[in-house]
């Protein structure tokens, strides 16, 4: 191995001076995500915001308890023969789950991340010590998020034409996004609300019904979420279950699932992808992984090592992309 060139003895200094990023850092990032939900918020088309008028308590489960399989029978089949009832790709079909129903659901998502941001926050603060300037960067790519998806919902349901081979004229071709079913999202702990409210977007943007099971890892902001979606969302289409991990098992391995989403370990990942392939069930898997940090032999020590430090202790160092090899 070649000798590495001299480097500035880096000045002694305590782990808090290592950890806090520089203002100017914070002020850059802080203006970006700014500067990102100016730009989308501007493109959200002009529609009115209908609050769905949902229910207090039609959640099941609680913090520590399983969820009995007789329930959660009862459950899926009601959303399943509700969304058979009221699936459609039609943009305009006011008697269905069309563009302006989705539209509306979407609003009141955003709505009831907005308007309890402080109980989000609070609520991550007990699960996980989460601090408050990490919060406002994450609530701010949130919502720049849920703008980007409000934002294109209309052209995403637009039928796409195609070109038409000649030997099948005069027929027309185009690709229509079609809603699959009732979908399971299976968030995790360390982003709690990300995993289970953004992946919930995508189902109700699509025209899905869906089942959200929060983490118990994260019992706090699992509680919250549970109180809060039932008072903005439509409970005819989605729908919290709170509980642990035989209820988690419980519901991927019993129904027919349109999708099931799920964020976490490799371990759980490869158990959930083993059962949904055995029944042709189509899954998406964001796993967690290593993140191996790499220095070069002209690195400044000072500014690495700020880096470094900085990207292990993010999130209370629960984050999946911080520095992490073995």
């Amino acid at each position: 191995m070649p000798d590495l060139p001299q480097q500035k003895k880096m000045p002694s200094s305590n782990l808090s001076s290592l950890v806090s990023p520089s203002p100017m850092s914070l002020m850059v990032t802080a203006g970006l995500i700014g500067l990102s939900y100016w730009w989308w918020s501007k493109r959200i088309p002009a529609n009115r915001k209908i609050r769905q008028s949902g229910a207090e308590g039609v959640s099941l489960g609680a913090r520590g308890q399983e969820v009995p399989k007789a329930d959660l029978d009862k459950l899926f089949a009601t959303l399943h023969k509700n969304f058979d009832a009221n699936a459609t790709h039609a943009i305009h079909d006011p008697k269905r789950w069309d563009y302006e129903w989705r539209l509306q659901q979407l609003y009141a998502l955003r709505d009831m991340y907005e308007e309890n941001l402080d109980a989000f926050l609070e609520a991550a603060k007990q699960d996980i010590g989460r601090k408050k300037s990490e919060f406002v960067l994450e609530s701010g790519a949130n919502l720049a998020d849920l703008d980007h998806i409000i934002a294109g919902l209309k052209t995403w349901m637009t039928p796409s034409k195609r070109t038409t081979p000649l030997w099948m004229m005069p027929a027309s071709s185009y690709v229509i996004s079609e809603p699959v079913g009732v979908c399971l999202i299976l968030g995790t702990w360390n982003y709690a609300a990300v995993t289970s409210l953004l992946p919930l977007a995508g189902a109700i943007a699509a025209g899905n019904a869906a089942i959200l099971k929060p983490s118990e890892l994260a019992p706090a902001q699992s509680e919250l979420m549970a109180r809060l979606i039932p008072k903005y969302l439509d409970p005819t289409a989605y729908r919290v279950v709170q509980g642990g991990v035989e209820t988690a098992k419980t519901l991927v391995d019993s129904y027919e699932w349109g999708m099931v989403f799920y964020t976490g370990g490799s371990k759980v990942g490869a158990s959930i992808a083993a059962s949904c392939s055995s029944r042709l069930i189509p899954c998406c898997l964001e796993l967690g992984g290593k993140s191996p940090t790499i220095i070069l032999e002209d690195a400044d020590l000072l500014v690495t090592c700020r880096r470094i430090v900085q990207g292990k202790f993010v999130n209370s160092g629960t984050s999946p992309r911080s520095p992490l090899h073995d």
